[in-house]
């Protein structure tokens, strides 16, 4: 899990499983969805939350809110047609400037590239 904080990866500082993403009271320690993930050699695909600190922008329960359905969004997108108004969309959001967005932003990018549309499942894969 330490290995997907990193920049290149999903440039998170600190990321949990869903499992304890649950045990959290998200009022006092806010966190988002940050991707669904797979790593190489495993078969298990898995949902990885960013523990974010709660002077972020994201952190208020509405933006956390629209960052899910965007994020879904981008999990679902399978037309570059699409790709315009979800980066719009990521740029709407109040917190444009959040590196969650900007994250998403990039990997909006990549997806502009036919090659890497077309391979595009909605997860995020890295190896081990």
């Amino acid at each position: 899990m330490e290995a997907l904080t990193k920049p290149g990866r999903l440039d998170a500082p600190l990321l949990v499983t869903e499992e304890v993403a649950k045990l959290l009271d998200a009022t006092r320690t806010p966190f988002v969805r940050a991707a669904r993930v797979a790593l190489t050699g495993m078969e298990t695909l898995f949902d990885v939350y960013e523990v974010i600190d709660p002077a972020r922008g994201l952190s208020s329960p509405g933006h956390a809110a629209q960052w899910e359905i965007l994020l879904r969004r981008l999990e679902g997108l399978r037309h570059a047609a699409d790709l315009p108004a979800l980066l719009a969309a990521f740029g709407a959001l109040g917190c444009a400037d959040d590196a969650r967005v900007r994250w998403s932003q990039a990997q909006c990018r990549q997806l502009e590239e036919p090659a890497q549309l077309s391979r595009w499942d909605g997860v995020v894969r890295y190896e081990k």
